[in-house]
Order: C-alpha cells, then structure tokens, then sequence
C-alpha cells in the first residue's frame, strides 16, 4: 500500500504543478483555437468563432470569404504550443482519475511497478513534446510522430479508467487492464532513443510475466523478442477476444493498426424487404420531394465501433457453424448497425455468402395492421413461425445468393443459380395446434432440402444475419449445415431467458457466443451527435461540457436517442444556426429532464391540486408544449394509453405520467418526449394558430403506423394518398393546412375561403388538390429530414418505412392518445382506413388511371394484396363485397400475384368479409343490409342448443361472396393466363401431394393455370368454409370443384374426403360413410408424382375419417379392427407417422372406454400420450388424452395418478392457449379440483360447463355426452343424487338421436345406480339398465359387457325380493359367459357367489352353501389352494353355516380363511376374515380367543376407516362379546358407536337393541325402554314390521314391561310380538326354499312369544288364558317334532314347569336359574 501512496503523490503533484503552468501558459493566449474550448460552455460560443469549424454545406449559410476574415491573434507556433500543454494536461488528468478510482475500490494494486513505469514514460514524453515545440520547430516529422504516440497514450490512460470504472463487470477485466498497460509500455522506445542526444539510453522494452500469464490462461503466446509493433497489433486481437469489449474510440490505432474507413455496403435488394440500408435518394417519379433549395440529408452517419466489429470478427474468423447474438438491454444501441458493419467486412464479402433476415411476428402479407407495440402474447419456448412465413424466408435467402452469384458471374466467378424446392403443407380438418406440429414438419423438410442445396454451393460459407430474433426456438431453423455462421440480433429482455449482464451466461440456449453491446463512449457519442447535426467532427461543439452532459444524462450515450436530438438540431439550425439550435435543444431538455423529476417528487400532488390550484405555478416551455399537444389528444380526461407510453408529450395528460419509472422506461420516455417537440412544433406567431402545436407531422406519422404494416416498407404513393386524405378529414389538420395555404397564397383572393371552420369545402378545385398533394410531398420530405422515415429506391419502385420500431412504437402511442373527435381509439382508426380507401378510389380506381405508371409497380402490388384488408378495417362491408366479386379486381390480382397465391388471398378476404358480415347481422338483429341474396345454414351446434333465444344467431348467415367468387372462378379464362410455365400436367398442380417448387415460377410467382388449378381453388375454398362451420356452402364448393375435374384421381379422392367430413360433422353419417368409402377406393388407386411418395398425403386421414364415421354409425367393431389395422400400418414408418400414432390410439382409447375394456383404454391412452409428446404436440387433443386417462383410473379406483393426469390435462389447455370458458378447459378444471376435494371450486366449474354445453353442445363422437356424463359422476359421488339424475338425463337427451350408441348405454347404466341408490326408483333403475342391455346387444352382441350388466340386473332383482328373476337371469349370464369366455373361472365363481347370496336372501341356507361349495369347486380347476377366492368362498360358506348354527364348521371355514389372508397382503380382508371368526368363536363361548380376533381386526378397521360402518360393526361386536360378563365396558362400546355411525346406518338399530339389555340387566327400566324402543323404529324403518329383527325389539319391551310390572302394557306388546312371530312361523312353513335353520329359529320364536304371552295372562289373574297359552306352546312343539324341526329341549322345559304351576295352583310361575339361563341363551346369543 505504500508503493501506491508513493504513485499516487507523484501523480497528484505533477498534476498540480502543471496545472500551474498549463494556466500561465494559457493566459496570454487570444486567439480562439478548438483547444481553447476544451471546458468552455456553449454559451460562450459565437456562430463568428465557429463559422471556420463548419462545412460548406447544407447549414453553413455565411460565405466562406466573410469565415476567412476573422482575425488571427496567435501564430501556428503557438498554438501548438498551446496544444502540447493541453495534451500534456490531459495525460495527467487521467492519471489522477485512474489514482482516484484505485483508492475507492483498492483494485490492480498488484500493478503499482509496472503503473509506474507507464506513469513516468507518459509524463516523459509529454514533457518531450512541450520542449520540443519550444525548440525544434522545423522537425515535423518527430513532431508528427511524437504527437500521434501521445494520442494513443491519452487513448490508452482513458481505457485503464474506463475499466478500472467497470473492474466488477467480469472476469475479463483483470487481463485487460494488464494488456492495455503492457501496450502503454511498448512506446517506452518513443520516449528517447538514438536520434535524441540530449535524452539519456533507454532500456529496451519487453513484455512483462504478468502479461504472458495471463495470455497463457487465453491460449495465447507472446513471440520471442516481439516488436512493439507487432505485439500491440497481437494485444489487440486479444483484447477482442475477451468477453467484455467495451464500446471506445482509438484502440485501433493505439495498437498500431491503420483504422481503415468501415462503410455499409448495400445490401441485396431482396433484404431491403426489411431493412433499407443504403439508399437515401428519392424516387423521380414523386419530384415534389426532391427541391433544390432543400436536398434530402446526407447518407447514414456511421460510428464505426472498430472494437466491437472486431470482436464479431474474431468470433468468426476461426470457426465455422458458430452463432453470435449482438444483445442489448435496450432498443436503439445499434445492433443492427454493427452486424451491417460486420458483413460489410471485405473479408466477410471475400468468404462467405451473406444473407439478412429480419424476423418479425407480423408477416408482411398476413398482418398488415398489427399492433408494433408488442402486445400479442406469444410463447417464449416457440418460434411462432408459419410454414408460410418460414417459406418466405427461405424465398430471401434464395433470391439474396442468386443476386450474389449474378454478381459474381458478372466477374466472371459465376455458379450455376440455386434453386429451392418446398414441400406442401396439406390443408386437413384439424385442430390448430396439429396443423402448427404439422406445419413445423414440413418446416423441418424445408431445412433439410436448403441445407442440402447450400451444402452443394461451390462455396457453401455462408453468414446468415437474423435480426430481431425474439425467442431461443427461431434459431436452430436456420443453422442448416457446419460451413454457416449466423450473427443474431435480439433484446434480452424479450428472449426466454433474461441476463442481467452482457458477460453473463448466454441468454439463447442456441447461441455459441453473445456480445453485449453496450451505449456508445462519450467521444463516440459526440461524433455521431455532431454527424447527424451536420458538422465536422473537429467543430468546437463536441467539446463543451454542456453537449457532452446532454448526451450522457438524458440520451443515455444511446445513439437512437443521440440520433434524434441531433436532428432535431439539425431541424433548428436552418434557421438559427447551429450554436443557437444546439442552445435551444439543451434548454429544452433540461426542462424536460426537471419536469421528471417533479412528476417523481411531486406527482401525487400535483395529480391532486394542480388543476384546481388557480394560484399554481407557470409551466415551463416544455410543459406548455405538451399542454399544447393535450389539447390534439387525451386532455385532462381523454382517452390515455395504458401500453406503458404514457411519458410522451403528445400522447397523455401529463399529470397522469407514471413516477418512479425504471431506467430503461425513462430513456423510452426521453426519446417520445424530443420526437413530440420535434414532430409537433409550434407555429409562427403570425398565423391564426400563433403558439400552437402543430398537428400535422403527428396526425400523418400516426395514420402510417396505424393504417400501414408494422415494421415493414411501404410504396410511398399509396402513403402520400392517405396523408392526402387525412389533410381533409382531420379537422384539426385540415385547418392548420388551410391555414398555411392562405397564408402562402394571400395575395390571390380566390383561395380566401377555401376553407372555413376547419373543414375543407366539399367543392375543392383542382388548385387545392393540387396544393394538397404538394403539401403531403413536404410532409414526407420533412419526416425524411427528421429521420422517421426513409425513402429510397429499389428497382424502380418508390418505398417508404419508419426508422425504427421506437418511431413506431411512438407513433402507436400517439396515435392512441390523440383526442379527435372520434368516441374511442377504433373509430379514428376505422376513419383512417376509410381514408385511405376512399382517397385511392377516387384518385386511383375511379379515374381509370394506369396505377403502375402513377404509383409504380409497388403500388399495384400493394393494393391488390391489401385494399381489401383496409376496407374491413374501415368496416366499408358493401364496397368489400362489390370489390371482392368483381371480375377485374380478381384478373389483376391473379396477374400481380400469381394464381396460387391469389386464390390463397382471396379466400382469407372473404373470410374476412364473412366475420364482419356475421358481427354486423348480429348487432342488427339479424338484418341483412349486405344483400338480399343470402343463404342460411343452420349449424349443428346452434340447432340442436337449448339455449333459447339468447343464443348467438341460431342461423349462421353466409355471405353470397362465396357464391359469387365460386362463379367467377369456375368461369376464369385460363387462355389468358401467363403461359411461361411450359408444363401443363394439371396432377402437378392440383394434387394434395405436390411439391410446390419456387423455380417453376415467374418472379411474380406467376404459371400458367389449368382446370385443376381452378377446381382446386374451389375445393380450397370449401375447405375454409367447412373449417369456419359453413356446412351446406361448402358442400356446394366441393360439388362444384368435383365437376370441374371428373377424371382427376387425386383431387377427386381429395373432394370426397372433404364432403364426407362435412356430412359427418352434418350428421349424415350414412352419406359419409359412402363418401369416404369412396375416397379410400380412389386413394388406393393413388398415381403419385414421383417416387418418394407412396400414398395419398389424405390417405391416413380419410383412414381416421372413415373410423370416425363408423363410431358415429354405431359400428364398433368393425371401428376397432380398422384401428387395429391402420395401428399396425403406422407403425411401420413410426418416425414419420407420430402425429397419426396419438390421433388413432387416442380414437382406440376412447373405444375401448365405452366398450368397457377399462384398463385396454388405460393402456391405449398411455401410448397415444406417449406419442403425442414425441411428437412435442401440445393439442386440445393432447389434454383430452390426460383428462380420459384420469377418467379411466377412477373408473378402475386407481387413484394414486389420478389427480397428476388431470393437472396435466389442464396445464396442456393453458400451454395450447385454451379460453377459460372453453368446455374442455372447465370440465378438466372440475375434475381436477374434485381430486383436490375443493369442491366448491369444482361444481362452480362443473356447472359453467355444463350450461355451455347447453348453449352449444358438441354431438359428433358424443363428445357433450360424454362431459355431461363426468359432471354427473361428480354429483354421484358426493352423494347428490338428485343432480346426478338431471345430468344424467340431459346427457340421454344428447344422444336421443342416436339410440344404439355406446355413449347413450353407458350414461343409461350410471343412471340406473342413481335411480336404485335409496331403492326409490327401482322400476326405472331396471328399465335403464334393460335398455343398455339392449344396445350393447346390437352393438357388441354376446361379450363381457353383456354378461356384467346382466349381474347388475339380476343383482336388482335380488334387491327387489323377486329372487326366481334373479336366479334366471345369473343362469342366462353363467351361459353367455361360457360362449365369450368359457376360460374365465374366476367370472364363473363370481356368478356361483351371486346365486348363493340370491339363496341366502331367500333364506335357502342348503342352496346357499351349494351355490358356495360350486364356486369353490370351480376355483380348484385353476387356482392355487391359498388364492384369496377361496378364503371368500370359505367366508361365504362360514357365513351360512352360521345362520344355520353349525358354529364348529362355521369355525372351521373361517380359519382356513384366516390361513389364506394371512399369506397375502390385504390387511383388510384379513381384518374382515378375524371379525367374522370372532363373531363365531364368540357364539361358541371362546370369549378370549373371540376377543383377540375382534381387536386384531378393529385395529386394522380403525387403521384404514375410522368411523366406517366396518369400524363400528367391530367395535358392536366387541360390546356384545362383554354384554353379560361386563356390561359396563359393552355399554362404552355400544356408545361410541352411536356417536360415529350415520343416522341412517340400520346398525344402530342393533346397537340400540344391546344398550337395552345392558340396562335391562342394570334394572334401569325406562332407559331400557327407551333404548328397545328406538331399535324398534329403526329396525321396523329398515326392515318393517314383520322381520325377525323389529320382533326382538318388541320382545324386548314386552319382557322389560313385564319384569317391571306394567302387567296391561306388557300383555298388549306381548300379543303384537305372538302376531308378528306366528306370522313369520307360517310363511317360514310354507316357503319350500327355507332351510332347516329358519324353520327353527321361526318356529322358537313362535313357541316363546307364546309363552311369553301366556306369563302376562298370568301375571294379570288370567290363568285360564294362560294355560291356554301354555297348551298352545307345547302343540306347537310337538307338531315340530313331527315336522322335524329340532327345537331346544329347554323350551319343552318351560313350558312343562309353568302347566305344573297351574295344576298345582301355584301363585307364581318364576323361572328357575337354570330355566333363566336357557331363555337369555335363547333371546341375547341371536339378538
């Protein structure tokens, strides 16, 4: 740090001492020389002093006679004295500013030795050069010498600063700031040497090691004893070669390498489509613009930037397939201006083929009224380039190396010419996002083929330029092979990726290196400053202070801005000079500059109180200009854009600005507010208007952007003819031209009154019109001397442009702000449109005037493209369909564009023409105003919608343009076509597989025309149509297209495919069908142009087509072969047939689905996504396949992946730009949050869905159907059956027309669950599943399908108690399974387990357990012993068994049960096994083995489904196993359960029943009451009365009535109970499909309630009914002895005792214990 100290003093105090000196030296100077302004201020400036600095051009205005006489005051020897003391001063001032910056941040440190040395050699010979002037006068050539060194040092030192200014930018500034240092040193030799005696030897010099370090790292070498010479030409290299290359002047030559001057060659004429980079001169044709006394300006000021061209260069010259981004952080730095450099290099033009691109969003032909403000969202991961566009592209490179090789055959290096051939995108009905993935195939063809023809060049180096490229995808379509370089312009900030620094990494992935270009140094922007403004660059202007603060602080060092300062400087200077002009422009900026940072400071009061304040402050001249151009726009409440150009003077309200902008929205700002002061100047005081803002370069610049394509050139007459227009229906332009008219013609009192109020008199005469076209001809002059356009020449032809998109986008915001007249901002452009049309009408169409020999070949060109368009835009809908139809504008069209493209452009202006007609008719109700001639077609969305009448028009109305264009096609002359196209095979020209090739056109892209090419135009035009749902004029078209061409294979093939779609999508698939059949028939007699084809390029898709017609047909079968069949044919060219795998196996997924084979479709859908993201396809079709996926895993409850197939299906739609509102985007949103379980969110979805399927349901494939369906299945499953069954019914209705469709049967089956859920609508419940049955039937005939919806329906009758239908039907399903799959013994146990519940139901215990014993039996053939099966058909049998109390077998079977879960891992039917063994074991008294069971399979219950009916179940059991040993604990069992079960769970009913016997048995009798009797309700709720179960309950309050002594109530309870139970005896007696088991539990039951009763006669002193009773009970044993029905011995017991205890007269008939025991026994084991 001290060796730094010691520097710094030394530098500090030569700086101070000479300053000293420099001021001596200085003061007895007089004579004002350009160093004697170095820090004087401009207004200290005389147009008198720098009168001698300017040119004798165009702004010096003083003759060079009166420059001459200003007098001399010094002589040349000192002045140059003067100049070494400055040059000397200037050296040492930025060694203190390189000391200064070195102690702020404490960098190069490690450099002191070698600064040192740089320090005292620099000083050294400056100090040289001062004594030398002193004494050594007449040594010029040391003189020379010694000045030029010291220029480079002065160069050098300013970069050592400059990048010790920026040493964090990166990591490249450490090595150079040491090469720049190193090549300081190396004119150490200069310092003294031989030829100077009086100096003392110098050693000499050497590179440093720190130098040859850091080089090394670089790969580079420092030759051994390298002159100083060739080492500074060599540090050069490397100093290029680092990444950071800041923007300076004067290191080419400090490195000793001659700055040669670098001048834009022009570039081919083909490019200057989109850039004009040469050319300033005017068209002859348009004289009024080229006046003598005002020539147009000079040719581009260039700032040649040798460093950073160098740097590209250096990218370049090594390598080959390299791509380099010139990059920026804003617009307007020069971008394009530096690759214009670059391949204006001579070693560029010597090596390579260079060709310009300029991208752009808005196609030229596609788009001609874009917005250039960069509003339209497009994706950053994709080019967003048609393949016509791309087409175009290929066309520029194509015509750009022909003019090329055409030049250098003129030298006799000539090549034969290249050609291109293009491949055909063939029109298909499919949606966008197919039709794009297409598209950029035949985009990729397209590569390949130009690749291959560049490759076969005699040179094939070629440098391709992409301007404006403004996503990372665009690239690679144009690397075509390893011998190309690309240079690419872009702006970070619209690229994928943004950086934050130019040396960071690359912002394009596809991009080898990036060079960040920064704003321009601060002699760099002085130079082009003054170049623009006219002036030499030695003028004393460049170095005032004030200048250089102007370009730093507001322009930003950005030449855009620079650029435009500079001119509106120019502008000025005609008048008042340039030293005044310069003056005014600074004040005028400075004001700007303080009126933003009042709006930042002060913006929210002064948006609050300034227009009420009336004491506010003045404004300043600024201020009052933009109040002034307020007044032409927005005013205090006008209309604002909201774009984010709100900072510009004529475009907004300026209290309505936005504070606090960002840097780059501030330089935006700037440059919009000098364009405003610029373009809006303030007339004369002398004119009406004195003060005002003129309105007329705004309104003009404003109506071109609007009106013209954006960004693109335009043929100056037809602008001149707008601007003409706009002078007459603009008021406030009108009456300021008026204005200046009369002043200029005040003398002629006939033109007084031309005009009055503003407006011009509608009887103009010729004189006026002649004054106006004068007038817009000054008007373009004057924007041309401004810069905001160019004008320039290409072969012949007069074109027109804006600069540069900052101009547009200006004009754009002015446009929008302008208040003028018009309600809304779409008026004034509808107005300027109609401007236009109407001035070309009347001075173009209406005169009869030969357009090309007024307006050039452009013009003619222009306006059949494009009138049309503006007429839309000018929404003049009769004069567009009269023009549209008219037979001369369609020959002059095809003449001009060729027949392809014209019949192209026709059909998309008639679409237009239709879209306007359609948004028209229905803001008149449906009015026709167009014609009377209109036909109707009623679309089968719009017919079928239930929507009502608030439709948007049921009837689409047609426009007859199509008709009659169809008539003027059919009936074009094709003798008068040109005939320079030789070849008249018409399958060449109108097949769908042609190859399209560029070199069998005129340069108009003209060729003869054939029948085919008609009929193909026709059949074009039918296809749009169809595509925009014009059904019944699209047929018409394709009738007429097939007529015209009968014996055309191909195009006949092609005709019928595009009738069967209509007919289809129509409805009539029985016509479709025969179409498409017969398009198929043809394409199989396909003749193919040439080799490499094999096929129809239609032919997969009348494949798909002809599947399509057949589901629609309800033909599945037959739909599922041909799948099968054209799955197979594609997947021998796989690559090639992506697209057509997704589409076909999407097609066999959603077959299979409403087929039911469930996990075939899984597995179909799975490939077809598979495919579909092969193909990187992002399609509704893509989203469609996720949300049927989801739908499918639900379906087979997979439900882990459900949710991620529906995020997916959602997050396609969003990527394919999908509407919110649109059907697929809602219903998937639905599902998705339904797997979210925000449910809210999901019917709100779902219910948006379905009333735009009410409004325009889609029938074709079922597809609304098929929704309504989902959404109902959604209702369905949070158990809102009532909305289920609408949704249900409105999906039946969508298929009403289709009665055998799969759809219809499937919805039909999802109904009938609704309707049988709750048992209320049985009927139709089993009415819809008989007609689904019916329908698959005729579809699919015998099949599984058949065969599970016969289970469900005899499932139902079970339901219904109607068990022989029940049985018949599983008998029906076992046979048609043993026809469809006779090897399915699975599904054949399945139906044995059904017929064995049928039996159980019925109470058929033996036939049960048949049905059981079969189904095991059956499962043996196949299955392993421990197969879960048979642990069911175990569980099953069990279940019976112990119905029929043969708890021992029944135990038997449930352990075996046990056994088999246990080897499997099914926790739950393991759980299930363990509950049903503990139930058993629990009957059979094991009460700790029944205990261990129950808790083992109540933790796995309560593990998976707490609170479920299983749960509770368990835990009910437990409560019972502890009912009479614990009654307590059962008590809490039972109490939990009532806590978690559903109020309408008939289990609570038994819970119910136990609580009652806990009490019972705590002698607690009304809460036993209590509790028996809501088992009671429940039971007789559930079960009615007469059930076994409602009669316990019964018993239960009649034993508690009795036992408490409420002998009357008991005694009525208790004769209800013997009703209910004899009633059940009988029909258990009678019903001959009862088993054993239920005859005695009936028959038991009968018996004690008998008893029962006869205790309660009894206890009530009616012994004599009693013994009745009594008697009647022991009859009934006996006969069930007889009948053999085993009934319990203990009963004979009870009833033996109570006729003892009458015989003997006993007062009391109580039970003995043992007696008791039996009778809980009895009563509890089976309750």
């Amino acid at each position: 740090m001290s060796t730094f100290a010691e520097l710094n003093r030394l530098v500090q105090s030569t700086f101070a001492r000479e300053m000293e000196k420099t001021a001596i030296v200085l003061k007895s100077t007089s004579r004002p020389t350009t160093s004697f302004y170095h820090g004087k201020s401009i207004h200290e400036l005389t147009e008198e002093e720098c009168r001698p600095y300017e040119h004798n051009g165009t702004f010096n205005h003083t003759s060079t006679t009166a420059a001459a006489a200003v007098s001399r005051s010094q002589s040349p020897e000192q002045e140059q004295q003067e100049q070494a003391f400055l040059t000397r001063m200037r050296i040492l001032e930025g060694w203190k500013q390189l000391m200064d910056i070195m102690m702020e941040k404490h960098v190069f440190l490690d450099q002191i030795k070698t600064l040192k040395q740089g320090f005292v050699m620099s000083n050294s010979l400056s100090l040289k050069n001062v004594e030398h002037h002193n004494h050594f006068y007449d040594d010029n050539e040391n003189e020379n010498a010694i000045s030029s060194t010291l220029r480079h040092m002065e160069t050098l030192i300013r970069l050592l600063v400059q990048t010790a200014q920026h040493v964090e930018r990166d990591g490249s500034t450490e090595c150079r700031f040491a090469t720049l240092l190193e090549i300081l040193l190396s004119y150490t030799d200069d310092v003294g040497g031989e030829d100077d005696p009086q100096q003392p030897p110098q050693p000499k010099w050497e590179p440093s090691e720190e130098v040859s370090r850091l080089w090394i790292r670089l790969m580079q070498r420092i030759p051994y004893q390298c002159a100083p010479t060739n080492f500074r030409r060599k540090a050069y290299r490397v100093l290029v070669s680092l990444s950071w290359v800041p923007s300076s002047k004067g290191l080419l030559a400090a490195c000793s390498i001659p700055e040669r001057s670098l001048r834009m060659t022009p570039l081919p004429k083909a490019s200057q489509t989109y850039r004009s980079s040469a050319a300033a001169s005017v068209s002859a044709n348009h004289h009024h613009l080229s006046n003598k006394d005002n020539p147009p300006p000079d040719a581009p000021v260039i700032i040649p930037r040798h460093d950073s061209v160098n740097q590209l260069l250096d990218r370049l010259k090594d390598e080959t397939d390299v791509c380099v981004a010139i990059t920026s952080t804003q617009p307007g730095i020069g971008k394009s201006t530096l690759a214009s450099l670059v391949v204006s290099h001579p070693s560029i033009q010597k090596s390579f083929y260079v060709v310009w691109l300029r991208l752009s969003g808005n196609n030229y032909e596609n788009d001609p009224s874009s917005n250039p403000n960069g509003n339209s969202k497009k994706s950053s991961s994709h080019h967003n380039m048609s393949f016509e566009a791309y087409r175009d592209y290929m066309i520029q490179i194509r015509d750009q190396i022909r003019e090329q090789q055409q030049s250098a055959a003129a030298g006799g290096e000539g090549e034969e010419e290249i050609t291109f051939t293009f491949p055909t995108c063939e029109e298909r009905f499919e949606e966008p996002a197919v039709r794009r993935l297409r598209e950029e195939q035949a985009m990729q063809q397209t590569k390949e083929r130009v690749a291959k023809e560049l490759k076969a060049l005699r040179n094939p180096n070629l440098l391709l330029v992409l301007e404006n490229v403004t996503t990372d995808a665009q690239i690679p379509l144009f690397r075509f092979h390893e011998k190309q370089s690309t240079i690419v312009t872009t702006n970070r900030s619209t690229c994928d990726s943004s950086s934050s620094s130019s040396t960071s990494t690359s912002p394009l992935q596809s991009i080898d290196w990036q060079v960040g270009l920064d704003p321009l140094s601060c002699d760099e922007a002085v130079d082009l400053f003054l170049g623009h403004a006219g002036l030499p660059l030695s003028h004393p202007l460049g170095q005032t202070p004030d200048l250089q603060a102007m370009l730093e602080k507001a322009c930003q060092f950005l030449p855009l801005t620079i650029r435009t300062v500079a001119r509106w400087c120019r502008l000025k200077s005609v008048a008042a000079g340039p030293i005044r002009a310069c003056q005014e422009v600074i004040q005028e900026i400075d004001e700007l500059l303080m009126d933003d940072e009042d709006y930042e400071d002060e913006h929210n009061n002064k948006n609050n109180n300034h227009n009420n304040d009336p004491a506010a402050p003045s404004q300043s001249s600024s201020q009052q200009h933009r109040s002034s151009l307020t007044s032409l726009g927005s005013g205090a409440g006008g209309n604002n854009n909201d774009d984010g150009g709100s900072g510009t003077g004529g475009a907004t309200a300026t209290a309505n600005r936005i504070p606090k902008k960002p840097q780059d929205a501030k330089a935006k700002q700037f440059l919009f507010d000098v364009l405003s002061l610029m373009i809006g100047p303030s007339q004369k005081k002398g004119s009406n208007n004195g003060g005002a803002t003129s309105a007329v370069f705004v309104v003009c610049l404003a109506a071109m952007a609007v009106v013209f394509p954006s960004g693109q050139r335009v043929p100056l007459d037809v602008v001149l003819l707008l601007w003409e227009q706009i002078l007459i229906v603009e008021p406030v332009v009108a009456n300021e031209v008026s204005t200046l008219i009369d002043l200029r013609n005040a003398k002629n009192s006939n033109n007084k009154n031309n005009h009055k109020n503003g407006k011009h008199n509608k009887n103009n005469n010729k004189e006026s019109r002649k004054e106006r076209r004068q007038f817009v001809g000054m008007i373009a002059q004057g924007l041309l001397h401004m810069g905001i356009v160019e004008i320039y020449e290409v072969d012949n032809n007069t074109w027109i442009e804006i600069h540069h998109n900052m101009y547009e986008q200006f004009a754009w915001t002015m446009a929008n702000g302008l208040d003028l007249g018009e309600s809304s901002f779409d008026h004034t452009v509808q107005k300027w449109h109609k401007a236009f049309v109407t001035s070309y009408f009347e001075q173009r169409i209406q005169k009869n005037i030969a357009i090309e020999a007024v307006g050039g070949r452009n013009s003619l060109d222009y306006a059949v493209r494009f009138l049309p368009t503006h007429i839309f835009q000018a929404c003049m809908m009769k004069m567009a369909e009269t023009m549209l139809v008219d037979t001369r504008f369609f020959e002059t069209r095809v003449n001009a564009l060729g027949w392809d493209r014209a019949v192209a452009l026709h059909i998309q202006d008639c679409l237009q023409l239709q879209s306007g007609f359609l948004d028209y008719h229905a803001h008149q109700n449906s009015k026709s105003t167009l014609s009377s001639n209109t036909s109707t077609l009623t679309s089968s969305s719009s017919s079928s919608s239930t929507g009502g009448p608030n439709n948007m028009l049921d009837l689409l109305m047609v426009s007859p343009v199509f008709a009659k264009s169809s008539a003027m096609i059919s009936s074009f002359d094709t003798t008068r076509m040109n005939d320079d196209d030789d070849d008249s095979n018409e399958e060449n020209y109108h097949n769908s597989s042609n190859e399209y090739n560029s070199d069998h056109e005129d340069s108009e892209g003209r060729r003869k025309v054939t029948s085919a090419d008609v009929s193909r135009a026709l059949y074009r035009m039918a296809f749009a149509l169809a595509g925009h749902g014009y059904f019944e004029e699209a047929l018409a078209q394709f009738s007429a297209a097939q007529k015209i061409v009968p014996d055309s294979v191909n195009l006949q093939a092609s005709i019928m495919y595009g009738i069967a779609w209509v007919l289809l999508v129509s409805g009539d698939s029985k016509r479709a069908l025969r179409k498409i059949s017969s398009a198929l028939k043809l394409m199989k007699d396909f003749d193919p142009p040439h080799p490499q084809q094999r096929q129809h390029l239609l032919y997969k898709e009348a494949r798909q087509l002809h599947i399509d017609t057949l589901y629609e047909r309800c033909d599945y079968k037959k739909a599922l072969n041909f799948l099968g069949e054209i799955e197979s044919e594609l997947l021998q060219n796989r690559d090639q047939n992506m697209i057509e795998l997704g589409a076909v196996l999407r097609k066999r997924g959603c077959l299979l689905q409403v087929m039911g084979k469930t996990k075939e479709a899984a597995d179909a859908l799975i490939k077809a996504i598979e495919w579909k993201e092969k193909a990187q396809e992002c399609s509704y079709g893509l989203a469609s396949c996720y949300s049927q996926l989801g739908d499918v895993n639900m379906e087979l409850h997979a439900l882990s992946g459900t949710r991620d197939y529906f995020e997916r299906a959602v997050s396609t739609l969003i990527d394919a730009r999908c509407d919110q509102e649109h059907i697929s985007y809602l219903v998937a949103t639905g599902k998705l949050y339904f797997t979210k379980n925000d449910f809210t969110r999901c019917f709100e979805a779902l219910e948006s869905a379905r009333n735009a399927i009410r409004v325009a349901p889609l029938y074709l494939m079922d597809q609304s159907a098929y929704d309504l369906r989902c959404i109902a299945r959604a209702y369905r499953a949070r158990r809102n059956m009532k909305m289920a069954i609408e949704v249900f019914r409105e999906s039946l209705t969508l298929t009403a027309h289709r009665p055998n469709s799969l759809e219809r049967a499937c919805c039909l089956r999802e109904l009938a669950k609704c309707l049988l859920e709750g048992r209320k609508n049985d009927d139709e419940g089993l009415g819809c599943l008989q007609e689904a049955l019916s329908i698959i039937m005729i579809d699919l005939g015998h099949c599984i399908q058949v065969f599970d919806l016969m289970n469900t329906i005899a499932l139902v009758h079970k339901m219904r108690g109607e068990y022989a239908e029940s049985l018949k039907v599983y008998g029906k399903a076992a046979n048609i399974l043993e026809t469809v799959a006779p090897d399915d013994t699975e599904k054949e146990a399945n139906v044995y387990f059904s017929v064995g519940e049928v039996e159980e139901a019925r109470d058929n215990l033996d036939g049960a357990l048949g049905a059981y014993k079969q189904a095991a039996a059956i499962l043996q053939q196949t299955h392993a012993s421990d197969d879960p099966n048979f642990a069911k058909a175990n569980q099953f049998m069990a279940r019976v068994l112990l119905a029929s109390h043969r708890l021992d077998e029944a135990r038997q079977k449930l352990e075996e049960a046990v056994r088999i879960r246990s080897h499997h891992f099914d926790e739950r039917a393991l759980a299930e096994a363990k509950f049903a063994l503990g139930v058993v074991l629990r009957k059979l008294g094991a009460s700790d083995d029944a205990e261990q069971y129950l808790r083992a399979s109540l933790a796995v219950r309560e593990r998976y489904n707490e609170g479920s009916h299983e749960h509770m179940e368990t835990m009910f059991e437990l409560g019972n196993l502890y009912l009479l040993s614990k009654p307590a604990d059962a008590l809490v069992y039972y109490e939990n359960c009532i806590d978690k079960l559903d109020n309408n769970d008939a289990l609570r009913g038994d819970v119910y029943q136990a609580m009652g016997h806990v009490k019972f048995f705590e002698m607690k009798e009304d809460e036993a009451l209590l509790f028996y009797r809501r088992a009671r309700d429940i039971r007789q709720t559930h079960h009615g009365r007469d059930h076994r179960k409602t009669a316990n309950s019964v018993r239960g309050i009649g034993l508690t009535q009795l036992f408490f002594r409420r002998k009357e109530e008991a005694e009525r309870t208790l004769e209800l109970l013997c009703d209910i139970c004899e009633g059940l005896a009988r029909q258990a007696a009678t019903t001959t499909c009862y088993g054993a088991a239920k005859r005695i539990t009936a028959t038991r039951d009968y018996v004690l309630a008998t008893i029962f009763l006869g205790d309660a006669y009894f206890a009530n002193k009616r012994k004599h009914d009693a013994a009745l009773l009594w008697n009647k009970a022991q009859s009934i044993y006996e006969q069930a002895q007889v009948d053999n029905v085993e009934l319990p011995v203990e009963i004979r017991d009870i009833y033996e005792h109570r006729l003892a205890a009458i015989t003997q007269g006993r007062n009391s008939v109580a039970s003995e214990h043992k007696e008791a025991q039996a009778l809980a026994s009895m009563i509890y084991a089976d309750d």
